[in-house]
């Protein structure tokens, strides 16, 4: 298991969702955790979206971001890591195959 600081949409706003995130190893993980290990972000093209929605939506009337993520097959839980890290309650289920016959 290796942990890096996510360098997640640096410059929109001059803020960051700054957050550490764990990843496996990339030599047995081409996907998720080779993108983590070497550009810090996970489906780039992705988050900035993700991030222009939290960044804008679910606001209270005083300003705070109290608004509710659920997240349905979380895999690594990137999505949830962001919505979390910008203010958000999340919620996030990951169904294992393995366990099925529980």
């Amino acid at each position: 298991m290796r942990v890096k600081a996510s360098r997640l949409m640096q410059g929109y706003d001059g803020r960051q969702a700054r957050f550490r995130f764990a990843y496996s190893d990339p030599v047995k993980d081409s996907g998720v955790s080779k993108s983590m290990e070497t550009r810090q972000v996970v489906e780039e093209s992705a988050s900035k979206v993700f991030y222009k929605v939290f960044e804008k939506g679910c606001l209270e009337a005083d300003g705070s971001r109290r608004g509710l993520f659920v997240d349905l097959g979380v895999h690594f839980g990137w999505f949830t890591v962001l919505a979390a890290a910008m203010g958000y309650r999340v919620i996030a289920v990951h169904v294992n195959n393995l366990l099925q016959h529980l």
